[in-house]
């Protein structure tokens, strides 16, 4: 039965996520929902980005420029920083002008969030239906 657990987690790593694909879970470490809610009629843009590379930071940036606060898109843009470094994350926000309805650092995400959405390189963002499907990678 452990073994049948690790397998069925283990392959949920290893699936390469692509337009129309179900977008994985994106919870903080305490179990809230950060990502798609079937609730919402909003969709979700969600940004992972790094502050310390640069055309990460930019990435993010323009992200922000163009779907932060957008109302009229009915799009709420999520932020999420993976390096762990939360004062220079929200130093380079500051700096940066970051305007994004949610943004969370690495401490607060769980670490397979960043494993599910192969994160290890960066810039990488993924708009997510409210119905959980992946509709656009950036």
């Amino acid at each position: 039965m452990i073994a049948a657990a690790f397998l069925s987690s283990a392959m949920s790593f290893d699936k390469t996520l692509e337009v129309g694909s179900n977008a994985p879970k994106i919870e903080t470490i305490d179990g809230t929902n950060v990502g798609y809610d079937a609730n919402s009629k909003k969709t979700k843009l969600i940004s992972f980005w790094n502050p310390k590379k640069p055309a990460s930071r930019i990435a993010n940036r323009n992200l922000s420029l163009e779907y932060g606060e957008n109302s009229e898109q009915n799009i709420e843009f999520v932020s999420i920083c993976t390096d762990s470094d939360e004062a220079l994350m929200k130093e380079v926000m500051k700096i940066d002008g970051i305007n994004a309805q949610n943004v969370y650092s690495y401490s607060e995400i769980s670490p397979r969030v960043f494993k599910d959405y192969n994160v290890e390189d960066t810039p990488k963002a993924y708009m997510i239906s409210s119905e959980g499907k992946i509709v656009e990678i950036f």
